[in-house]
């Protein structure tokens, strides 16, 4: 509490502001002067005064000569808080004091919880001591602060003594309090002390203690927020940084432990980096789980077992934002090359099997599992001759061509491309994914590479170059077989590929050669399916298929429809009814035994002979 004004209830400055006579004043005995009164107390005890920092100057600081400074090592008054003005006690009061201190708490960055007191203040030219330590100053009856600089650092504190107390400082000279819970019973009303019948049993309680006068009410203002969440008066603060230094119970944080903070967000930052480049983003997540409980681990035993303040609120925010950035970046990488996977992908499936496999990842199962699937192999007519003619680069140029045409037309149909094979193509259906009819779309996708051809071989630089080199059309063979094989990743531990394996794959490139014998460009070994009976074919026989036992029965497929076929075969029929060569050699020698068939099955086509 604070006394800078006269007691305006005190009679005799009541009767000092009366305007009475020289007469007036010689009748009126001598009134009771209540200032005078506590002075008096006051010289007869040991007491400490109270003073207060305030932010607007209403006078030079007072300089407080109540103790001594000794200062050891290079600090200055200049390592303490500025006091920019400060209200006092009446002279005469501080006077009778034994100590003046001032009462002024740190409210964090004015959110309220006092966490720290100032042990010192500077005036800009000596210490001004806080109201706790001018307590135990004259409780010992010491006059002088021994006062410990920071070693190797300017204007910085290490600690104050006062007779037997140490009392280690923060480099502003701040101390840190260490709370308890609020104890009630340390508290004795004001009323309860001015109860004359309860004296003696008062002083029992009184004698020989460290007592502190303040106010509890809440509507005075001086309420504080501890580091428990407690509201409590703020003469219940400096009772426990006293008893907390009595008690030899000290909490450090110094400039130390902020660049130690620092240090461990760096590490920390730099750890999770790495992880973030080494590994999957739950791992990622789960060191950032680890950091946040190793963070609060350290903190806690920091604390408990060393008095050290870490300041834990930093760290995990900063970890916090340095994980979501590191996640985002991560995601960002993902999605980057998620995206080049697709466009790689992409020259293999077609697009709605890549998005079927996004929507539907667990149909993408690799590793090696049996599957009914439909292998198909394209190979270039002519192609030795073709290496002999043509140039290398017009050679590579025709041949990409011809491979481009193949692979649009094999994802066209849902293919996945396998591989390429010099000048010929692999590819299988029903695999990574389920795709229904696959026998009837690899057929399909047959028929769309030779339509591809014919319009590749009326373009002119094509037409030109071939005629230059004296060669024939580009044509292809294409064999088909459907059946159960082994599908996954074929290969070494350093380099692997999707591919198959079984009957079918063998069955296929036995087809795609057996095209010479029955003189077609598309053959399917083995039995159709229930869609590809819908194909325009004809029964090629069972042929012998090296590295097989048994003949397989094959057939040899023109058109995706029948009514397709029969008109080809009429066209066919006409060029050579009319001796005008309206197809291309290759169909007219394809269609000769298909217009036999017909003619017995169709005769609205006019085929009499």
């Amino acid at each position: 509490m604070i006394f800078p004004e006269e007691d305006q209830q005190s009679p005799a400055t009541f009767f000092r502001k009366m305007e009475f006579s020289e007469f007036q004043k010689n009748i009126f005995p001598v009134l009771a002067d209540n200032d005078a009164l506590f002075v008096a107390a006051i010289n007869n005890a040991n007491v400490v005064m109270a003073a207060a920092q305030v932010t607007i100057s209403q006078a030079p600081p007072l300089p407080i000569a109540k103790a001594g400074f000794n200062v050891r090592g290079a600090a200055t008054p200049l390592a303490a808080p500025l006091l920019p003005g400060m209200v006092s006690n009446l002279s005469k009061i501080n006077e009778a004091a034994k100590g003046i201190g001032l009462i002024n708490l740190d409210l964090a960055s004015e959110s309220g919880v006092a966490r720290s007191v100032p042990t010192l203040w500077n005036n800009g030219k000596s210490f001004l001591p806080s109201f706790v330590f001018e307590i135990l100053r004259v409780s010992q009856s010491e006059s002088s602060y021994l006062i410990t600089g920071a070693p190797n650092v300017d204007n910085a504190l290490e600690s104050i003594q006062m007779g037997k107390l140490q009392i280690p400082t923060n480099e502003n000279g701040t101390f840190q309090i260490y709370y308890r819970p609020e104890q009630t019973e340390f508290f004795i009303s004001a009323a309860t002390l001015l109860d004359t019948k309860l004296e003696d049993s008062l002083r029992t309680k009184i004698d020989g203690k460290l007592v502190l006068i303040g106010t509890s009410a809440a509507g005075l203002g001086d309420r504080r927020i501890s580091t428990l969440g407690e509201t409590v008066p703020g003469v219940s603060v400096h009772a426990q940084v006293i008893e907390q230094i009595l008690g030899e119970q000290f909490l450090k944080r110094g400039e130390v432990i902020n660049q130690l903070e620092l240090v461990y967000i760096v590490i920390a930052g730099l750890l999770l980096a790495i992880l973030s480049v080494l590994t999957r983003p739950a791992f990622l997540l789960a060191a950032w789980g680890a950091t946040i409980v190793f963070t609060l681990y350290s903190v806690t035993v920091a604390f408990r077992n060393y008095g050290l303040l870490f300041d834990a609120t930093f760290p995990l925010l900063a970890s916090a934002l340095l994980f979501l950035s590191l996640l985002a970046l991560k995601l960002f990488i993902t999605e980057r090359q998620g995206r080049s996977l697709r466009f790689a992908f992409s020259h293999y499936l077609s697009t709605p099997l890549l998005r079927e496999i996004e929507r539907n990842p667990k149909a993408l199962k690799l590793g090696g599992e049996q599957r009914d699937i439909t292998v198909m192999f394209v190979d270039i007519k002519n192609f030795t001759p073709m290496t002999e003619k043509l140039a290398p680069q017009h050679l590579v140029s025709l041949v990409n061509q011809v491979l481009s045409l193949c692979t649009s037309a094999i994802l066209s149909e849902n293919g996945t491309l396998d591989k390429y094979i010099g000048d010929a193509v692999m590819a299988i259906w029903n695999a990574p994914i389920d795709i229904s009819q696959h026998q009837f779309h690899a057929a399909v996708a047959a028929l769309k590479i030779q339509e591809a051809l014919t319009t590749l071989n009326q373009q002119p630089h094509v037409l030109n170059l071939l005629n230059n080199a004296k060669l024939s059309p580009i044509g292809v063979r294409i064999g088909i077989a459907s059946g159960l094989a082994t599908v996954g990743n074929m290969g070494s531990a350093q380099r692997f590929d999707y591919s198959a394996l079984g009957e079918p794959v063998n069955m296929a490139a036995r087809a795609e050669q057996a095209c010479k014998q029955v003189n077609a460009d598309i053959v399917i070994a083995g039995e159709l399916g229930d869609r590809a009976l819908a194909l325009s074919c004809l029964d090629a026989g069972k042929l012998s298929f090296k590295g097989l036992a048994k003949k397989v029965q094959c057939y040899a497929v023109f058109a995706k429809n029948r009514d397709e076929a029969h008109k080809l075969a009429a066209l066919a029929l006409c060029s050579f009814q009319s001796g005008k060569k309206l197809l291309q050699p290759k169909l007219e020698v394809v269609y000769v035994p298909f217009i036999v068939g017909l003619a017995a099955r169709r005769p609205d086509y006019g085929l009499k002979n």
